[in-house]
């Protein structure tokens, strides 16, 4: 992730998949590999982790609050038929086709045969040429999120 919004303050633990980022647009947690903002979270004079890994802080009047997040809604898996198939179809087809003169890439076995070389490709440039517009920073990460969740064809 890139952040436009410079962090101030971090709190988390050694081994845990979760940890907390303060800035000048408010509290978020990075959890289950996302950024989520916290909505409602109370105005403290500082915040602190207590040993269950939760945010906790002093309000205005002394009072200790303790702030614990909902845990994000599961995402389903990227797939090749949902997700990696419209890029392809958008950005490599005229090339890689079952009909074209390239190496051919219309089925998920030859992506995830050659997954590096096309990573490698796309993340630089290189791929796909003009006329088709170079892939997004989305694009890319829809791809590489492709092959962490197993390479699934279809959801």
């Amino acid at each position: 992730h890139v952040l436009d919004d410079p962090v101030t303050q971090e709190w988390g633990r050694p081994g845990d998949a979760a940890f907390w980022m303060l800035g000048a647009k408010g509290l978020m947690r990075w959890e289950a590999e996302d950024l989520h903002p916290v909505t409602g979270a109370p105005q403290v004079t500082s915040w602190h982790l207590d040993p269950a890994g939760r945010l906790a802080g002093l309000d205005a009047k002394g009072a200790l609050l303790r702030l614990q997040t909902t845990p994000p809604v599961a995402k389903p898996p990227v797939t090749w038929d949902a997700d990696v198939k419209p890029i392809y179809v958008k950005a490599c087809k005229l090339c890689h086709g079952e009909d074209g003169v390239n190496t051919k890439l219309h089925v998920p076995a030859e992506w995830k045969k050659r997954y590096d070389k096309i990573l490698k490709n796309v993340t630089s440039g290189a791929m796909p040429l003009p006329p088709n517009q170079p892939l997004t920073p989305g694009e890319i990460a829809l791809i590489k999120t492709w092959k962490k969740d197993g390479f699934k064809e279809s959801p």
